[in-house]
């Protein structure tokens, strides 16, 4: 950086020079990499901001199911949203989402076997998980056994993304935190510094996400 404009991104190899960075990672990490005086927002406004939830998934093997490939399991529906807002804690049996791939694609699991993936909303910055939690939940929706294979807790998402508060889905979009309510793409303190994502507009989803980096390219850069 020189004369608060980028000159480049310093890599392992070394500095790669550039006019315009775009910045895809997390949004409140990626301004970490700046001195305070660089960043756009402070501690006080990422204090302030309302996370999306974080999730538990799991990967798994199981007794052969020949029921429908996706099940949404509803328990304690109200309890389970009220943790994931802040509200208590999260329930001993959670709601969650199964989908059972070889169903439809019968070689993706041995024979008599199913391969499973399971999803379960949770609340950011919480990393809640008892051991046996995932082969406890497909049992539950699919009255079989199964063996977990991979399991990745709601801090998968702090240690593989960096993302704050371990949120899988940045900022909630609350009436104060959507359209102009989010981060800026550009970056206030620093010339040709630009960020796309999850965290600025138009917000969570693939499509979203898609969208904000050809708003970027379409109107900004």
């Amino acid at each position: 950086m020189e004369g608060g404009k980028v000159r480049g991104v310093e890599t392992a190899s070394g500095v790669l020079e550039s006019d315009v960075v775009v910045v895809n990672a997390d949004y409140k990490r990626g301004e970490e990499l700046l001195e305070p005086r660089y960043r756009s927002y402070g501690e006080a406004y990422w204090g302030r901001v309302k996370m999306a939830p974080s999730a538990y998934m799991a990967l798994l093997s199981g007794d052969r199911w020949e029921g429908p490939p996706h099940l949404i399991y509803i328990s304690e529906w109200e309890r389970h949203l009220s943790a994931l807002t802040g509200g208590g804690d999260m329930p001993q049996l959670p709601s969650f989402y199964l989908h059972v791939p070889s169903v439809v694609e019968p070689d993706w699991a041995p024979p008599g076997r199913s391969s499973m993936f399971i999803l379960v909303p949770s609340p950011p910055g919480v990393d809640y998980w008892p051991r046996g939690l995932a082969e406890k939940l497909a049992a539950e929706a699919t009255g079989g056994s199964a063996e977990t294979l991979a399991e990745f807790p709601s801090r998968f998402f702090c240690d593989y993304y960096g993302a704050y508060q371990c949120t899988a889905l940045g900022p909630r979009h609350t009436l104060r935190q959507t359209a102009l309510g989010r981060p800026l793409m550009r970056g206030r303190m620093v010339r040709g510094l630009y960020f796309v994502g999850q965290y600025t507009h138009s917000g969570i989803g693939v499509p979203s996400v898609l969208a904000s980096a050809y708003i970027l390219a379409r109107y900004y850069v």
